[in-house]
């Protein structure tokens, strides 16, 4: 019969049991050949963690590239004409910017103490790594004043110390007490100049070999320092005097790293850090130099990232500030003990670590 002779309930039920058919399940999606495929369901928590990275990642290059352009403002360069093939006539380039960041070389055994002397004596490619910055002490956050009411922190505005050489040194076996080691760069500004005072940080990096990442920081005179250290330049005093305990206590830590690998930069977040509670920490004291060594082999946080780290060394480039923690009215605002910029080094080339004098010429 004709579909125009059947019943109206009769016609309706054809028709809805048409359009169940070809109607694909629960789950399932219509394909443009007719056919029916799954329905793949996002995951919210993937999709949210790759934009949290993107994020990051994102501020994190816009930041870098706003900072490199106040410290080295960018020149213009004309790039001549380029050849237009759909009009076949020549148009002018956009003008392109270049911005250039150059590193200090890290300094080698038989060189000067000071590394910015040695710039001038390496090429170009191996300045491009292996080396440090000094770096601006204002980026890094301190408690200001009032913190332990309101808990408001500012930029440091000053520093105590000043980053003067970084050394590298390979050996069997951890060392320290590099003020007496001739040839380390503590030792020989030490002996250079009779009124330093030296604080060195020495970062012991397990493997085999053994690598000693040697920061010697100088203290800056109390007569070119501004009336706001006055505080900070107080509570070194009394650290430096303080035993072992409350060094260990009271030390901070702040890294922020600029660039490296997705998994160290989430290893190592942008937050002060007690350095007491996370290393083991031996402090070795002489006349004009109090030096800190870090023992990364017996951290369980930090040695997992140091395997991270020891075969890209090259590829990071990373802030790092050490901060003495203000605990009262009368020692605030903080402000950094010192800092300094880690920029892609290079342990391949690290001489081995000199032997200790017996007898201290400076």
């Amino acid at each position: 019969a004709s579909p125009e002779r059947l019943p109206q309930a009769l016609r309706t039920g054809l028709m809805s049991a048409a359009v169940a058919v070809h109607k694909p399940p629960s789950g399932h999606v219509a394909r443009a050949d007719g056919g029916i495929g799954h329905m793949r369901q996002p995951s919210l928590d993937r999709l949210k963690a790759k934009m949290l990275a993107l994020n990051g990642y994102v501020a994190q290059r816009i930041e870098d590239t706003a900072e490199q352009a106040y410290l080295h403002p960018p020149s213009a360069i004309p790039s001549g004409d380029i050849y237009d093939p759909q009009s076949g006539r020549d148009k002018a380039r956009p003008m392109r910017l270049s911005i250039t960041l150059k590193p200090t070389p890290i300094l080698v055994r038989g060189t000067s103490p000071h590394l910015g002397h040695l710039a001038d004596n390496v090429e170009k490619e191996k300045n491009d790594r292996n080396g440090w910055h000094s770096v601006n002490p204002a980026r890094f956050p301190v408690r200001s004043v009032g913190y332990l009411t309101n808990h408001k922190k500012t930029p440091s505005q000053n520093s105590v110390f000043r980053c003067v050489a970084v050394d590298v040194f390979q050996h069997g076996e951890l060392v320290d007490d590099f003020a007496r080691r001739p040839g380390a760069a503590a030792f020989d500004h030490l002996s250079r100049f009779p009124h330093a005072e030296l604080f060195v940080l020495n970062i012991q990096l397990p493997g085999h070999p053994c690598y000693s990442l040697v920061k010697t920081f100088e203290r800056i005179p109390r007569d070119e320092s501004p009336p706001d250290l006055e505080p900070a330049q107080r509570l070194y005093d009394a650290f430096k005097e303080a035993s072992p305990d409350f060094r260990d206590r009271r030390l901070k830590i702040l890294a922020n790293v600029l660039e490296g690998p997705l998994a160290i930069r989430a290893a190592m977040p942008n937050r002060p850090a007690i350095l007491g509670t996370r290393i083991p920490l031996r402090w070795v004291q002489n006349e004009r130099c109090l030096e800190l060594v870090l023992d990364v082999g017996f951290s369980a946080v930090a040695a997992p990232i140091w395997r991270l780290m020891k075969g890209v060394t090259k590829k990071i480039t990373l802030d790092l500030a050490l901060i003495i923690e203000a605990t009262s009215d009368d020692q605030l605002p903080e402000s950094v003990l010192g800092c300094m910029q880690w920029h892609k080094p290079d342990f391949s080339m690290a001489p081995p670590a000199p032997v200790v004098s017996e007898s201290c010429e400076w």
